[in-house]
């Protein structure tokens, strides 16, 4: 885990992400909670491992299935731990 500048790595998030998808992400967990409390915070970070996203419209396949292309359009890659979940 890293202690980071939840501010920084919003920034960081906005700069990653193509602008035709970031309306669809949306930052949840202890990130988003630090970002939020963010001047209150004792010394303004927060210690965590990843930015978990939600992806939405999460049950729009057509919207999921563009924003993965963009994302591998631009260059982005899965890890070897990556693999589709089944449909409910």
């Amino acid at each position: 885990m890293s202690r980071l500048d939840p501010s920084v790595v919003f920034e960081r998030l906005h700069n990653d992400f193509a602008k035709p998808l970031q309306k669809h992400l949306i930052v949840v967990g202890s990130l988003a909670a630090a970002y939020h409390f963010r001047t209150a915070l004792e010394d303004h970070s927060v210690n965590t491992k990843d930015a978990d996203i939600v992806v939405h419209p999460a049950g729009h396949v057509a919207s999921c299935k563009k924003i993965a292309e963009q994302l591998f359009g631009d260059g982005w890659r899965r890890r070897d731990t990556s693999y589709p979940q089944k449909s409910r």
